[in-house]
């Protein structure tokens, strides 16, 4: 499948936008939960208090309860100690195993948010992976046009690894197929009379008429060894065509020189 320019840097916005509103929730879950560590370590505090209060209070209230007994009647003193002791110690059982709950709830509620921090986490980094993944497999799929299965049409190019992908037009049906199409002119529709830099980036649109570049072509073809195919046909319907063997374009210092030797076909002759 091709993608247009367009909407590959649709695409890619979209991707940047899920990044940033992922990194964006991930910050607001790590200033909650630190503002939910230090609301709950305050409620902690607080229920310490409370309970070290409750314990002091009634421990000071047994105590004021023992004296009164003891000064009411030291014959009743053992009988009122127990008394209170039975009393009591439900009641601190109770405070002790409240206390203990709201411990564990506690616990539990950061144990929760320390979770969903991960999973969080986890989200960004997979988005992160996923969006260096489709990069990889959308930006750079060929390197030549022998990788191309199927009928003629548009993709992108990388020329190595870490170069500026770039749309082509892969010749498939043409003379054994796997052509790069570097100029298709058949209506008109676009001016070639261009000034350098035009030629050196080239124009058009791959989809129409357009010239590739010859910056691109220079790229492509110092590398490894290229042919050319050069078709031409008049308006009365002419055909003609001729093959070389050996095709390479030089940099733009060396204005773009041009080689060419073994040329075959069936003659396009100077009229074309």
């Amino acid at each position: 499948m091709a993608i247009n320019s367009f909407e590959l840097q649709t695409l890619m916005n979209n991707i940047d936008y899920i990044k940033d509103k992922l990194q964006g929730l991930e910050q607001t879950m790590k200033s909650s939960l630190k503002e939910t560590e230090h609301r709950l370590q305050e409620k902690l505090n607080k229920l310490e208090n409370i309970i070290n209060e409750k314990i002091e209070a009634k421990m000071q209230a047994m105590e004021d309860s023992l004296k009164k007994s003891v000064q009411a009647s030291e014959e009743n003193t053992g009988t009122k100690l127990e008394e209170v002791k039975n009393h009591m110690m439900p009641k601190m059982d109770r405070i002790q195993k409240a206390s203990q709950m709201e411990l564990k709830k506690l616990r539990e509620n950061k144990e929760i948010l320390d979770m969903l921090t991960n999973s969080i986490h986890n989200l960004t980094t997979n988005a992160e992976t996923r969006s260096k993944t489709l990069e990889d497999h959308l930006i750079a799929p060929i390197r030549s046009c022998r990788q191309v299965t199927g009928e003629s049409g548009t993709h992108l190019f990388r020329l190595w690894k870490n170069s500026k992908p770039f749309e082509v037009f892969c010749e498939q049906n043409k003379f054994n197929g796997s052509w790069i199409v570097i100029q298709h002119r058949f209506d008109g529709s676009v001016d070639f009379y261009r000034n350098w830099t035009e030629c050196r980036n080239g124009f058009g649109n791959v989809d129409g008429e357009f010239w590739l570049g010859l910056e691109y072509v220079h790229q492509i073809t110092k590398n490894r060894p290229h042919e050319l195919l050069v078709e031409m046909k008049d308006f009365d319907g002419n055909y003609g065509y001729a093959k070389y063997g050996e095709f390479e374009v030089g940099s733009e210092s060396e204005q773009f020189k041009l080689t060419k030797t073994d040329e075959s076909g069936n003659g396009i002759g100077d009229d074309y």
